[in-house]
């Protein structure tokens, strides 16, 4: 005999297809607009620097209400830490996960460095007034390299039989060392570079990693 029976349906308290409940909606919301917050205030640190920026001018960029910005955040202080971490996890999506990255570790690590050349500046105007953070900061910022570096070990690239941690501290110091020597705190002019340097931070940079896994040993080194 042919089926008469209706086909069933999903009955109206169990949607196929739920919707995002209004609780859900507006946390997503919230998010938003926090990320908002953040990525106006990092881009007017960088034109403006952190000491000429203010609350005001964070919000207008962010097209939102000036008592908004106090919903997130009690002061403009209070948002450099987020800020900080959020920068910070960026550089390590960098070289990490996204997208047509080099298999070489090494050549990562100097994407690694030279994404952090950009940025020194605006972070450590930052990290002047997150005294408790600052060594937070940098330490992530070693972890990364580190990694880096046992993924170099791994593949051959760097020597197995040297601590990683050493070779990930002589990376960043020598970065910093460069860093600082192009970016002065009082953001006076560094000052040209010698007949033997280079012009480019970049290159600079480049050139440390290479010197530091090449060895700076000449065709003598080993009579010496």
């Amino acid at each position: 005999m042919p089926n008469t029976q209706a086909p069933s349906r999903a009955s109206p308290e169990e949607p196929i297809h739920p919707a995002c409940s209004p609780d859900s909606r507006r946390e997503r919301k919230k998010q938003e607009t926090r990320q908002k917050l953040l990525e106006s205030a990092w881009q007017l640190f960088q034109e403006k620097g952190y000491e000429r920026t203010t609350v005001e001018d964070i919000t207008e960029a962010a097209d939102v209400a000036k008592g908004t910005f106090f919903n997130y955040f009690e002061t403009r202080e209070a948002m450099l830490s987020e800020i900080a971490s959020w920068r910070i996890a960026l550089l390590r999506s960098r070289v990490f996960t996204a997208e047509d990255l080099p298999a070489s570790a090494v050549a990562r690590i100097k994407l690694l460095l030279q994404a952090m050349a950009a940025e020194f500046p605006t972070l450590r105007g930052i990290a002047w007034h997150l005294p408790s953070h600052r060594h937070e900061g940098a330490h992530r910022l070693d972890n990364i390299v580190q990694e880096l570096v046992q993924q170099g070990q791994a593949r051959g690239e760097i020597r197995a039989d040297v601590d990683p941690w050493l070779v990930a501290r002589l990376m960043m110091t020598s970065c910093i060392f460069n860093l600082i020597r192009h970016c002065p705190q009082d953001g006076s002019d560094p000052g040209m570079p010698g007949p033997q340097e280079p012009f480019s931070l970049q290159a600079q940079i480049v050139q440390s990693v290479d010197a530091l896994l090449d060895g700076l040993g000449g065709p003598k080194r080993r009579d010496s």
